[in-house]
């Protein structure tokens, strides 16, 4: 433990991020900083699960100094979960080295703002939806997608299930099935989504914004960069 001139608090320091977030203690305001050039790989489901609520993990640095996450499981089921309430997660890097990845980060805490930059290793190794927001309410995204054009495991680059006031800030490159934000399985409500996209070779924004369930209640506005154009509109106007 260290003290430092105007620092009230204790600070300790941990190997792993899961190991400093079990230190922590619920509605605090604990926050655990992430040193830079920081790496670690995950095989298993929540390889780190921030499941205490009022906790944050802010990763220090720039560019490729900024901490980075790796999910190198084998059966597509490794993951970053995100389900204290209250919770922040900001300035880290994930990197899905899993093939069809079924989801890289999974939120579904109230009140969580979420910002990273996820990176899929190749054209032949990608996350089939990089961002799951699972019964997330009151929840800021702020999401930078780095993939390839010449893929084929990519779905959707976010996935909204259930989700009600979202705020999603996105930019995301490379090519997907289905849409950049998709709501799934059950209806999510106030949904507000803005930035930047490029699916290559598809140049109509028809996988852009998508309502798989129908009923939501969404307004977006995106640049679409294969389309050259930029679209908007929502559940009360086409897009």
């Amino acid at each position: 433990q260290d003290t430092f001139k105007g620092f009230a608090g204790v600070l300790r320091w941990f190997a792993t991020v899961d190991a400093a977030i079990n230190a922590t203690t619920a509605n605090r305001g604990d926050m655990i900083f992430v040193c830079p050039n920081h790496t670690e790989s995950f095989t298993a489901a929540a390889g780190f699960a921030l499941d205490v609520a009022g906790v944050s993990v802010i990763g220090l640095g720039t560019g490729n100094n900024r901490p980075t996450f790796t999910i190198s499981s084998t059966d597509n089921a490794g993951t970053i979960t995100q389900s204290g309430d209250n919770t922040v997660i900001k300035n880290i890097v994930v990197i899905t080295n899993d093939d069809a990845l079924t989801n890289a980060v999974v939120v579904s805490g109230n009140n969580c703002v979420t910002e990273f930059e996820h990176q899929d290793t190749s054209s032949a190794i990608e996350a089939a939806t990089v961002v799951r927001g699972d019964t997330a309410d009151n929840w800021k995204l702020k999401l930078k997608h780095n993939g390839f054009i010449a893929g084929n495991a990519t779905v959707s680059v976010v996935r909204l299930d259930d989700c009600d006031n979202v705020d999603i800030q996105i930019d995301a490159y490379g090519i997907w099935t289905t849409a950049a934000v998709e709501m799934v399985d059950s209806l999510s409500t106030n949904v507000h989504v803005n930035g930047y996209v490029y699916c290559s070779g598809i140049t109509n924004g028809a996988r852009d914004i998508v309502d798989t369930i129908t009923n939501s209640l969404w307004y977006g506005k995106l640049e679409d960069g294969s389309a050259g154009k930029e679209y908007s509109g929502g559940s009360a106007a086409s897009w």
